[in-house]
């Protein structure tokens, strides 16, 4: 069996995070492949820039340096290897030279266009996939990094809002991942973004990366997705507004669709799109508490006594 896992930006945010993603990982006895997002607060940073960088070019440089730093450190404290500690900041440092050249032409021309935003944020979900591949890597389990632009993540033309093409998906993302699977090697994908028919890069939409990994367990046919939060799966109600709030153990695709997109935010509500016709379960699974903090999502949720399952706004 293939297994999906998606780790969120509150599971990387550290180092403590990153090496406690890498236990996750290296328990599992599945075929495993890792989407994650944007560390935590790189895509706000990201944003951030753009509306520096339109304000004035002398920006550009402070914005690159803090997140130039922030990886650094993160590669530092968690890549004990010094090769491959290199290899990262290469890998890291050539995509930060083309984020700069784009936040000059804004800068420069006072305009950006929605492909060009979109191509613009998401180098958070690219930073990450070489910091935890090269993390894995130096735990003793054979990754690599695998932009989904690159591999076959193929959308409408939609810049900020994308929709998988089904087959070409099917074919090339597939063809990418297996080819990777197949060397025993961990592929770790970014989450959020993809690629146009036309070529131009496309982004998911905030939280985006759910899709990104229901899209990519679609593709190669996994058993089994799971969603890595820092939260106990889906609530009867938020818990920082009802204290007395509980977890929901199973919902229906219906149900975790329809209180996704009326307010919570534990799941983007297209997730369960890709899956609902081959009935792939999914778990949110809290990192924090692996063995107790799961909801499940399937084809039939179950009615509960109190009739009312949960309440979002």
């Amino acid at each position: 069996m293939i297994k999906v896992m998606k780790f969120g930006g509150g599971c990387l945010k550290g180092p403590e995070s990153f090496f406690q993603t890498r236990e996750i990982i290296k328990g599992e006895k599945s075929r495993t492949i890792i989407v994650v997002s944007a560390v935590s607060g790189v895509t706000d940073k990201l944003v951030e820039s753009i509306a520096m960088a339109l304000s004035s070019e002398k920006h550009v440089p402070l914005q690159i340096r803090i997140l130039r730093e922030l990886h650094q450190k993160l590669c530092e404290d968690t890549v004990k290897d010094a090769a491959r500690g290199r290899t990262l900041m290469l890998a890291i440092n050539k995509r930060l030279a083309k984020l700069e050249r784009l936040l000059y032409g804004i800068a420069y021309t006072q305009e950006i266009s929605d492909y060009l935003r979109a191509d613009i944020v998401s180098y958070g979900e690219r930073f990450t996939a070489f910091l935890l591949a090269a993390v894995l890597e130096d735990g003793g389990i054979p990754a690599m990094a695998v932009e989904a632009d690159k591999a076959g993540m193929i959308t409408d033309d939609n810049p900020n809002n994308a929709t998988m093409i089904a087959a070409r998906v099917k074919k090339e993302l597939r063809e990418s991942l297996m080819e990777t699977l197949e060397k025993g090697t961990v592929p770790v994908l970014t989450g959020f973004l993809g690629r146009s028919r036309h070529g131009r890069v496309t982004t998911f939409g905030r939280n985006g990366s759910d899709y990104s990994a229901a899209v990519a367990a679609f593709a190669v046919d996994a058993g089994r997705l799971e969603i890595w939060k820092e939260v106990d799966g889906f609530m009867t109600a938020d818990p920082r507004m009802v204290k007395t709030a509980m977890r929901i153990a199973r919902l229906s695709y219906y149900e975790a669709a329809e209180l996704s997109y009326f307010g919570a935010k534990v799941l983007h509500p297209r997730t369960v799109e890709p899956l609902q016709a081959k009935g792939t379960p999914i778990f949110i699974r809290n990192i924090n508490n692996p063995k107790k903090g799961t909801t499940e999502i399937v084809q039939r949720g179950f009615e509960t006594a109190d009739v009312i399952k949960s309440v979002t706004c």
